[in-house]
């Protein structure tokens, strides 16, 4: 898919949440779409690429809309490495125990910035 087609196709499932006006870096020539990359020349802000290398959430650091789903598109692929993992909490927290939800229900997360 190109940029423009996957931007409809989400688009066509609802409200699009645009991180790229809030998280440093980004695409150069789309405003609309973050290209997760290490070349300098295509993201100016690689320390945010840097700090998603182990573990990460889409969003996870926003003060508005929170996503329902993250979309992703490999447009060149490494020789070798690469795994990535997809995890819905939504089902991990559907699934833990009542004692555990119960636990958990009044945490809360804070937003700390650098």
């Amino acid at each position: 898919m190109t940029n423009e087609q996957q931007l409809a196709f989400t688009e066509a499932l609802g409200a699009r949440v645009n991180f790229t006006q809030t998280v440093p870096g980004g695409d150069l020539e789309d405003k609309d779409v973050y290209t997760a990359t290490l070349d300098p020349r295509l993201n100016p802000d690689l320390e945010v690429v840097h700090g998603a290398f182990f573990w990460h959430m889409d969003g996870l650091l926003s003060n508005v809309n929170q996503p329902k789903a993250s979309w992703r598109a490999a447009r060149a692929l490494a020789p070798k490495g690469g795994q990535t993992e997809f995890a819905s909490t939504y089902a991990a927290y559907t699934a833990l125990s009542d004692e555990e939800k119960a636990e958990l229900g009044g945490l809360i997360v804070a937003n700390v910035t650098r």
